[in-house]
Parts: structure tokens; C-alpha cells; sequence
């Protein structure tokens, strides 16, 4: 593999190999101190090439400096006179930088020795050992392969040793073969750790978007989690009552003003939680918890979401009060059921997400939450894994639509029943017998004291007019209540036909 202007590149002489990653003695020790030209060097210079050696490997494969100071190294303290650096581009090897000006080579040279190397796969050199009289005009090179990850060539490091007056060497000595060897090692064992920490950061991002940093942190040690599997889980959906109307009545640019903020608090106060954000749609969003990782009070961490979004829609409404016309309101709807989840997007997007009759429960009950005139309805289903410090009202049994069986629907009131006056909580028992009135047919009796259950200044926070209509539609003249019951076949069946917009 020597070249010179006496010496073709297809010369017979027989070039010298180091295989990737794999010591092999060329060189005897007769030899090695019978001549100096094949001598190894000294203890004081290895350790300055291993002191240079550690010294690169600290700096970032992303720096500017990364290729420069590998190429500098080749020549100080590497002892050659050129270092440069090849890159292979669709099969077509481009010389990216060098130490000096390179004009030792014509091009059609230089990619003969490049294919040469990458056809062996291994470090080549023209070795001292080879006849004197190769060696003594010209210039011996040494080229070393970068790898990346799968072990494919990408690129090569390239030294010269060149002959002239007062350079007592000839050709490249093994271990100077060798420590160019190490370099592009290290080169390929830098660009590899910054492939994989760049894949690291992207997949955290996109993970970060989707998943609380606490769940981020275990699906990146084990992805295997976000594999698709049936479980339990709690979900919440949130959205911004008479959005339409709101927005009519603001500039486009103070609108989405008010959007951005709201939506910020919303998603701050799911991830506060744990909870796993499903996606945004409409003025609202969706979130889940108890998937991908286990959470044993996913119903309560739902509830204290809940309860924190609607302390900072107050807040806001509060602030914005100058530019709107009504009050902000926020709908909430939450079930706890079994579902189908799994990751149904891509590797540029994330899609996390549930599947199943538990998301439609969720869905109808945030929207129930306008007619029935409640900002946090919660199924059966969530209430009975909340603490018994937890005070929930339950309004009535309700039929969804599209769905057979009946549902019954709490309102939230507090996750602390220590807040709560005692007129709530009285208040609250009062409303809960009267269901059970109408439940057992005692319509009468449950229209006279829901009439007066409403006079009370507690039915501001707690409304009753969604049963209060419904059990007043039902004691009306028989008429009448056929022409309800067109639209509510109520008489036999406790649970409300909830008709939903």
C-alpha cells in the first residue's frame, strides 16, 4: 500500500491490515531493537498519546472542534506530518478537512486506498517493514475506519508520513497505526454515543408531551409498557361551556389569548396529578390515569385535577371579567372503567391513548354537566374508589345516549368533607332523600320539598332544577305528561332519558 511517483496504487507490494478492535504483534523484538526506525515508542510518549487520548474523549462529538482536534492529534502527538478526515456519501468518499492543504494524492489515488480500506474493513498502512527502497521516496499513509452503530463504514481518518531531508522514518510503524486506529475509534465510539443521546432527547420530548416526567422516566428504561393491554383506568374530560358565545365576543388575537392560558392551567394541573394527556380537541382535553404505570388512587388523582381546573378557571374569569360577558364555566366528566389502551400513532408522534365504552361514559358526562347544571359529575364507578373523606352528591340515575344500560351521576363537592359547612352537608343528605323519593314513585311528595329545596340559597351552588323539571314534567295533568312522555318514557323507570346537544 505504498504510493510514490515510482509506485502505482495497484503495486504487487503486500499492504499491512489491523483488524478493527483486535491486537496483532508485526513487529518481533529482535527486530523492534536492532533498528530504531522499527522501535516502539518510549513510555514517555505513550503516555502523552494516552494523556491526548483521554483528553478527546471528553470533548462532545457536537462540538466544532470534535473532527479538528482528532486530526491534530494524528500529527502532535501521533508524530505524522497530515491528518485528514474522509466521509463516505453515497458511496462516494468527499475529503471534509485536514490538517494542511493535502496534495500528496490525485483523486483517482486517494479513492483507490479508501476502497481498499473499506473492502478489508480494517486499518491499513504502509508498514516500516516493508523494502527500504518503497519506502525511501514518497509517502506512506495510514487510513482507519468510522463506524457507526451498525457497524456500517461511514467515514475514515487518513495520516502521512512524508519523506524528505532530515526525517529519519520510513513508513508508518504499527503502533502508530495504532493510535490513528484508537482515534477513529474514539471518533466512531463519539459520533454513536451522539446518535443515540440526540434519539434519547427526541424520544424524551416526545414522551415529555404526552406523559408526566415521573412515566417518562420509566417507559424510557422500559418501552415495553406502552405495548397495548386491557386495564382499569380513570378519565377525565374537560371543557369550556358556551365557547361559541365567548368568542364571538372577543378579537380572534384575544381569544386565543385566553385559550392558551386556560389550556395552559388545564394541562399543568392534569400533569401536577400524574395523569397522561389523551389529547386536546374542541376548547377542552382529555386525560387519563392508572395507564401506562400503575397508580392506586388514579379515581382521586382525576378528582384532584378536576378540582384544581376549576379553581383556576375562577381565577381567570375573575381576571378577564373587564372583556367577557358571563362568568366562565368549565364542564367536567369522570369514569373509572376497564378499556383498551396503547400507543396508536407513530415514531414522529406519540398517540397514547384509550379505546372503549369507558371513553364514551366520560365524554356524555362532561356534557351532561350543562343541562344538568354541574361542574364535576363523576360515575358510580369513580366514586367508590374515592377516600371516605370525599363528599359527592348524587343527583340521579341517568340513560346516556347510545348506551343501554342507566348510569348514576354524582357531583363532586369536596375531597374534603372537613370544608364543607354543616348546611351543605345537610343540604346535600336533604337532596339525596328526595331522590330517593322520586326513585320509589313518591313523585308528589318529592316535588313539594324539591320546590322548597330551591328557595334555599345553597341551590345557587348546588342546583336541583335538572330533577326539579323532570319530576314537575311528571305530575303534571295526564296531557300533558304524555306529551312528555314522547320525549321522557319516565314513569316506570327511575333513570332520566338525558338528551345531550
Amino acid at each position: 500500500m505504498h504510493t510514490s511517483s515510482n509506485l502505482p496504487v495497484n503495486s504487487t507490494v503486500t499492504p499491512t491490515y489491523l483488524p478493527v478492535g483486535y491486537l496483532q504483534t508485526f513487529i518481533s523484538m529482535e527486530e523492534m531493537t536492532t533498528d530504531t526506525t522499527f522501535r516502539s515508542p518510549d513510555l514517555v510518549t505513550l503516555d502523552g498519546w494516552f494523556s491526548a487520548l483521554h483528553q478527546f474523549q471528553r470533548i462532545s462529538a457536537s462540538a466544532e472542534e470534535f473532527f479538528a482536534e482528532a486530526l491534530r492529534l494524528i500529527c502532535e502527538p501521533g508524530g505524522l506530518e497530515t491528518g485528514r478526515l474522509f466521509l463516505l456519501k453515497n458511496d462516494v468518499w468527499e475529503s471534509q478537512q485536514a490538517t494542511e492543504a493535502p496534495n500528496t494524492f490525485a483523486d483517482d489515488q486517494e479513492t483507490a486506498l479508501l476502497e481498499e480500506m473499506e473492502c478489508h474493513r480494517q486499518t491499513c498502512f504502509h508498514s516500516s517493514l516493508l523494502n527500504r527502497n518503497l519506502l525511501e521516496e514518497g509517502t506512506s499513509v495510514v487510513i482507519s475506519p468510522i463506524l457507526n452503530k451498525s457497524g456500517i463504514i461511514i467515514g475514515a481518518l487518513w495520516g502521512e508520513r512524508r519523506v524528505y531531508s532530515g526525517n529519519q522514518r520510513r513508513g508508518i510503524r504499527e503502533l502508530e497505526a495504532r493510535w490513528v486506529q484508537l482515534l477513529s475509534e474514539a471518533i466512531s465510539s463519539g459520533l454513536i454515543r451522539l446518535e443515540e443521546e440526540q434519539h434519547h432527547a427526541r424520544t424524551r420530548l416526545l414522551l415529555d408531551q404526552v406523559f408526566p416526567k415521573s412515566v417518562t422516566r420509566q417507559l424510557m428504561s422500559d418501552d415495553s409498557l406502552l405495548k397495548a393491554q386491557r386495564r382499569e383506568i380513570t378519565l377525565l374530560f374537560a371543557d369550556l361551556q358556551r365557547s361559541t358565545v365567548l368568542f364571538k365576543q372577543l378579537e380572534p388575537s384575544v381569544a386565543y389569548e385566553l385559550l392558551s392560558e386556560l389550556m395552559e392551567v388545564f394541562t399543568a394541573a392534569a400533569v401536577d396529578q400524574f395523569g397522561v394527556l389523551i389529547d386536546y380537541y374542541g376548547d377542552g382535553l382529555a386525560v387519563m390515569w392508572n395507564a401506562p404505570v400503575d397508580q392506586s388512587d388514579h379515581a382521586l388523582l382525576a378528582c384532584r385535577a378536576a378540582m384544581a381546573m376549576q379553581k383556576s378557571v375562577e381565577e381567570i374569569s375573575m381576571r378577564w371579567q373587564p372583556k367577557l360577558e358571563q362568568p366562565l364555566r368549565l364542564g367536567i366528566g369522570i369514569h373509572t372503567g376497564e378499556a383498551l389502551v396503547g400507543n396508536s400513532g407513530s415514531q414522529r408522534r406519540i398517540k397514547y391513548g384509550p379505546r372503549g365504552e369507558a371513553v364514551v361514559v366520560a365524554s356524555r358526562l362532561e356534557s351532561a354537566t350543562r343541562p344538568m347544571q354541574a361542574s364535576i359529575l363523576l360515575s358510580h364507578e369513580t366514586v367508590q374508589q374515592l377516600p371516605a373523606e370525599s363528599i359527592t352528591r348524587r343527583l340521579c340515575q341517568v340513560r346516556l345516549p347510545n348506551m343501554s344500560d342507566a348510569h348514576s351521576v354524582y357531583e363532586l363537592c369536596s375531597l374534603n368533607g372537613a370544608e364543607l359547612s354543616p348546611d351543605e352537608h345537610d343540604f346535600i343528605q336533604q337532596y339525596e332523600r328526595i331522590v330517593a323519593l322520586y326513585e320509589s314513585q313518591q313523585l308528589a311528595e318529592a316535588c313539594l320539598q324539591l320546590t322548597e329545596l330551591e328557595q334555599q340559597t345553597l341551590s345557587n351552588r348546588y342546583s336541583v332544577r335538572f330533577l326539579s323539571e323532570h319530576v314537575s314534567a311528571l305530575t303534571r295533568t295526564d296531557r300533558q305528561r304524555r306529551q312528555n312522555d314522547k320525549k321522557r318514557d319516565q314513569m316506570n323507570d327511575p333513570a332520566i332519558l338525558l338528551e345531550l346537544k
